[in-house]
């Protein structure tokens, strides 16, 4: 039975009464080697006192009027390598600075895992896996293992981790002026895109940007840095301030 896949397991057999006409010779059973899956080859049995059907049935017999125990034994060799079916894909969080989960899975579910970033040593991992990174490009690269030993090739993933910052010139909080000028820098990225008071970016790439002309009211200022390949920091840096630039009115009240 497919609960016996280890010697060190015994599965024992219903007691079988024959009660018609018999022969010493014919008091036996027959057993049929059939491997736990697809991956599985029969190799051999032993402990049989016969063999049939090319060696995958095993006959064991007991004595006259008595009984006995056996212990047949089928051996299956697994020689098929796991295979990466899905993945390496990548998610950026966007509740933590330069972190991303890797999602991968093998076609077998009984699989385990190894995994490195930019050719370090192989340590084991599970799916997702969820990692900070330092700013750049950065390749991940995993690998399947089965219970048996057998190992997949070797799968990996570019990803660009960006990280954006805001310098300190600019408005923050309450201001009269009319205009806002903001400077940024990048780690990782190559290029940026600024929203203001909308998630709808636009190419600031120069590092600086100038807003001209802003009414009384609350701005919220956002920067990401980019790259090429729709790269992006999930995470972009803002700064939030509101304009005030109309003087209060004076009046005198005359004296009564």
């Amino acid at each position: 039975t497919n609960e016996n896949q280890n010697e060190a397991v015994t599965k024992t057999c219903d007691q079988v009464v024959k009660t018609e006409d018999w022969h010493p010779a014919d008091v036996g059973m027959w057993f049929t080697a059939t491997a736990p899956s697809s991956r599985w080859d029969f190799v051999k049995w032993d402990g049989c006192h016969s063999t049939s059907d090319n060696g995958t049935k095993c006959y064991v017999k007991a004595s006259c009027c008595g009984s006995a125990d056996w212990s047949p034994k089928a051996t299956f060799v697994d020689d098929d390598n796991p295979t990466i079916t899905y993945g390496p894909n990548e998610e950026f969080l966007d509740t933590q600075e330069r972190t991303v989960k890797m999602w991968f899975s093998a076609d077998e579910g009984d699989s385990t895992y190894t995994c490195r970033w930019d050719a370090a040593q192989f340590t084991s991992c599970t799916s997702p896996k969820e990692f900070t990174l330092q700013p750049g490009e950065r390749t991940f690269e995993v690998r399947a293992w089965d219970p048996s030993g057998n190992g997949s090739n070797v799968v990996s993933r570019k990803i660009r981790v960006i990280d954006t910052a805001l310098n300190a010139a600019g408005p923050n909080g309450l201001t009269n002026s009319r205009t806002a000028g903001f400077g940024f820098t990048t780690q990782g990225g190559t290029g940026f895109e600024c929203a203001l008071n909308s998630f709808v970016y636009a190419d600031c790439s120069s590092g600086f940007i100038t807003y001209h002309g802003l009414g009384d009211g609350g701005y919220t200022f956002r920067v990401r840095g980019k790259a090429d390949g729709g790269w992006y920091d999930r995470i972009p840096e803002k700064r939030e301030f509101t304009v005030d630039g109309t003087p209060p009115e004076t009046t005198i009240n005359p004296l009564l």
